[in-house]
């Protein structure tokens, strides 16, 4: 057997391996980031209903003025 066999496998070998642990790592990070966006998804929604409901709470408020609300960026 050539040495330059008897060192290309377990470079081989360390290489895919490396590569293994890269590519889980990651995604376990791409995992971990889909989950912070939905979570933070949920919570823009739920801020939103929660701001529509005051809006609508208050008195004489119209389709109209709701409208002007939201393009003001106030809800």
């Amino acid at each position: 057997m050539s040495v330059w066999l008897k060192y290309a496998i377990p470079v081989v070998v360390s290489l895919v391996a490396a590569l293994g642990i890269y590519y889980s790592g990651y995604l376990a990070g791409k995992r971990n980031a889909e989950l912070k966006v939905i979570k933070e998804t949920v919570e823009v929604v739920k801020y939103v209903e929660k701001q529509k409901a005051q809006i609508y709470s208050q008195p004489n408020i119209n389709r109209d003025g709701a409208l002007q609300l939201f393009n003001d960026n106030r809800l």
